[in-house]
């Protein structure tokens, strides 16, 4: 009895030391695997990114995120900058809810306009806006946008903001006008247009001088300013003939249409501007007595 119970001692022993065996070997098994992950760690390089998947995927975040990450690198900033990322920002679906931007013009004191701007709300069917203070002394005469971007007239200057970065841009003076320079008093309609095939913003320019006379005689030029670094004016279609621009205007399929008189009295025209070759072309409007003119879109 005495025996059996000395050889059950020695066994659990023997098995008490073959586990603690055991277990410093997984131990040491498992320190020597952490050791060689963190080398590998250290010299492991992450795959680089394809730039077209980066870009679909920055392109979902929301606007003002991709504002404050234009600070992080000059990576981001040049690629938040680029025409492909803007164009993919702009046409990819989104749930966010757009702004809505109102102009409120005061005729008789253009200093007193004010530009409102949709604030967030969760009731579809009423809307608050806000008085917009991001623009230092909007006011002018149209308030015209394509694309996201504003484009009003101070002081016969265009302007055109982008009111996601809140960036404004004056344009220079059309200089160079022999209607400004020789008529103290003129008539100047500005309109903002995109071309899709080019991928440029442009801005057409009605600068019109109406006579005195019984005849209200028209006398008109046409300019175009392209958006883009070291852009300037230039006259186009220096033979259109003479017209006065309505203020009502549409820009579908890279084609700008407003109406325009060509006297002041029965001649309403639709004038066309093809926004990529700037070329201009002329219908007739039919109208009849009492007919009242009303927006295309």
């Amino acid at each position: 009895m005495v025996r059996r119970s000395l050889v059950i001692a020695i066994a659990a022993r023997k098995e008490k030391r073959r586990r603690l065996k055991t277990k410093r070997r997984l131990v040491r098994r498992r320190r020597r695997q952490t050791v060689k992950a963190i080398q590998d760690s250290e010299n492991w390089v992450a795959p680089e990114i394809n730039q077209d998947l980066l870009t679909e995927i920055l392109a979902r975040l929301p606007a003002k995120s991709v504002m404050r990450f234009k600070c992080i690198s000059k990576f981001l900033l040049s690629l938040f900058s680029s025409r492909d990322f803007c164009n993919r920002f702009i046409t990819l679906p989104t749930s966010q809810s757009f702004g809505l931007y109102m102009s409120l013009l005061d005729h008789e004191n253009y200093s007193k306009s004010l530009l409102l701007s949709s604030a967030p709300s969760t009731c579809p069917s009423s809307l608050e806006f806000d008085h917009d203070l991001t623009i230092r002394k909007m006011r002018g005469w149209y308030l015209r946008a394509v694309r996201g971007f504003l484009c009003f007239t101070v002081f016969k200057k265009a302007r055109v903001y982008n009111p996601s970065t809140r960036q404004l841009v004056i344009l220079p003076a059309v200089v160079e006008s022999n209607v400004i320079a020789e008529e103290d008093v003129y008539k100047i309609f500005y309109f903002i247009c995109y071309d899709p095939v080019n991928d440029q913003y442009k801005l057409l320019c009605s600068i019109t001088q109406v006579s005195d006379n019984m005849l209200l005689e028209i006398r008109s030029e046409l300019w175009v300013f392209v958006l883009e670094a070291g852009g300037s004016w230039k006259r186009v279609a220096k033979d259109f003939p003479c017209h006065l621009p309505d203020g009502l205007e549409l820009n579908m399929n890279g084609v700008l249409y407003y109406l325009a008189w060509t006297d002041l009295h029965t001649s309403c025209v639709l004038v066309r501007f093809d926004i990529r070759s700037e070329e201009l072309d002329m219908l007739q409007v039919p109208r009849k007595a009492g007919d009242v003119l009303t927006r295309l879109d």
